[in-house]
């Protein structure tokens, strides 16, 4: 017959192997582009280019096939052009397909798994509010009408919160610096006890306010409501009060601001949720055009496209699990050694 103290010595190293073991179970999918509090924004393309960016957006939440049409300005070349996406899920556990249309050539279909999702180009945040990104540069040409349209399906509720599409495009005109973020910013009142408040992006690149004769700042949001205040930085200068207030439809916006001010030779744009219950931050752009005689030297982009589960914003719910885990496991330790001291005493 096994002993009480070889009973208990054996059922405490099957918990340790058990619990060792759950550790490295994803209760939150480690691999899943998921997060209850997004992805913090990221540089995705940066330089200058003897050119211009076009940057235009849809009209906000509508029931696919969601459709938009965009008029592409002239110009030389198309150095690089992606449309970003907002799909309105329900919550985070439905799921459901996307399907994008560039002037009818589908870009595939995509399953979107809510917390289980793997898809690298799809950020999923908060009660499943997605944004999905998409190259279309070999789809688009200059000087020419364009037509994006969005199909979903599923057991999600599969409304497009708005379309973003932006071109970096070559042409004689001008010669342009810029930098663009993406991401899906979750912030969002008291949830599990804390909030998140504020985001900060750092723009890359230096900027010589002397050298340029306009900068402007593009920012879009999801899920944003005109009657509650939220707030707007760049540079520590309060550019807007209310920007995310559905400019461009129901719970979408992508707005612009002259930004040449307050330009300086580092950037960064802060976003405040103020009173927005919940609002998502996905892209931020600065443009600036150069004076004549400046910035003739050659052009420079750099891609950033691959993005890693890791990036996503911090998740109390990876350390949660765990530390419980650990703290039975001490607790069964403590208990182990005081049952061991008693019978010593009595020894």
């Amino acid at each position: 017959m096994m002993s009480k103290h070889n009973s208990f010595k054996s059922n405490f190293l099957f918990l340790l192997i058990i619990s060792l073991m759950l550790i490295h179970v994803p209760m939150i999918p480690s691999q899943a582009f998921y997060n209850f509090d997004g992805f913090p924004i990221d540089w995705f393309i940066y330089g200058k280019i003897h050119g211009d960016l076009y940057v235009d957006g849809g009209h906000g939440l509508d029931a696919t096939p969601y459709n938009e049409f965009f008029s592409v300005p002239p110009g030389k070349n198309i150095t690089w052009a992606s449309v970003f996406i907002g799909i309105w899920g329900g919550t985070e556990y439905n799921t459901g397909w996307v399907e994008t249309f560039i002037n009818g050539s589908s870009l595939g279909i995509q399953q979107i798994n809510g917390i289980n999702d793997d898809n690298t180009n799809i950020f999923g945040a908060a009660h499943g509010v997605y944004l999905a990104y998409y190259n279309i540069s070999s789809y688009v040409s200059l000087n020419e009408s364009i037509e994006i349209s969005v199909n979903t399906g599923g057991s999600y509720d599969g409304r497009i919160y708005g379309i973003v599409f932006v071109i970096v495009f070559e042409n004689a005109d001008r010669i342009t610096k810029f930098c663009l973020g993406c991401g899906n910013v979750g912030l969002h009142y008291l949830v599990q006890g804390r909030t998140y408040d504020t985001f900060s992006f750092n723009f890359r690149d230096t900027y010589n306010q002397s050298t340029f004769s306009n900068s402007t700042l593009f920012v879009s949001y999801l899920a944003t409501s005109s009657a509650e205040a939220d707030y707007l930085y760049f540079n520590d200068n309060l550019l807007d009060s209310n920007a995310g207030d559905e400019s461009l439809g129901e719970y979408f916006d992508l707005k612009s601001y002259n930004v040449s001010n307050y330009l300086e030779l580092s950037n960064k744009v802060e976003f405040g949720r103020g009173i927005e219950s919940y609002i998502h931050p996905t892209l931020t752009i600065l443009k600036a055009s150069y004076k004549p005689g400046y910035g003739e030297n050659e052009d420079y982009i750099y891609y950033n496209f691959e993005r890693s589960s890791g990036e996503g914003a911090f998740n109390w719910l990876y350390v949660e699990i765990p530390a419980i885990i650990m703290i039975v496991i001490v607790v069964f330790i403590y208990q182990y050694k005081r049952k061991n001291n008693l019978i010593s005493k009595k020894a």
